[in-house]
């Protein structure tokens, strides 16, 4: 398998928007993209041109080669619960973030809770977003059920083979 081509690196193609995006990697905050048009430029190549010249100033900025392996900071720990709680670690925080769904108007919504593992210390902040979790998960089980809806489940009713057999 032959790798790819260094000078693509960083650079994907849109064909149906007729655009390079340039897809740069995080060193402070989120991920950078920029489109670059054919439009813009006159025509695929030049586009193309246009984006490396902008990828490669990016990393003569970083002072990185291109060749640098740059990886993510992000690191979530899956704490192994029925519920979903996560710890996140990245450059300069440290959370414990909860999520549950619940549905609205016939549409399903997540919501997101989070506290600071600095500001509250880890017992609180688990227990704080365990709390909310829970509460989310019941209220939104309690809905349904007061609303006669079925949540993921759905139960059949089974026939004995000789019912089949007559139907």
């Amino acid at each position: 398998m032959t790798p790819p081509n260094p000078s693509l690196k960083y650079l994907v193609r849109h064909e149906e928007a007729k655009a390079w995006r340039v897809e740069l990697p995080a060193r402070v905050g989120k991920p950078k993209a920029t489109y670059f048009n054919d439009s813009d430029y006159g025509g695929k190549t030049p586009a193309m041109v246009e984006a490396q010249y902008h990828r490669d100033a990016f990393f003569a900025n970083e002072k990185l080669p291109l060749e640098a392996r740059v990886r993510r900071t992000k690191k979530m720990i899956d704490r192994g619960e029925t519920l979903s709680i996560r710890e996140v670690r990245d450059r300069g925080r440290h959370l414990v973030v909860g999520r549950w769904q619940y549905s609205t108007g016939g549409t399903t919504k997540t919501k997101t809770v989070a506290r600071s593992v600095r500001l509250y210390g880890y017992e609180v902040a688990y227990a704080q977003v365990h709390a909310a979790v829970t509460k989310g998960v019941s209220d939104e089980a309690a809905r349904v059920a007061s609303a006669g809806m079925r949540l993921a489940t759905r139960s059949r009713k089974r026939q004995s083979p000789t019912e089949s057999a007559t139907c």
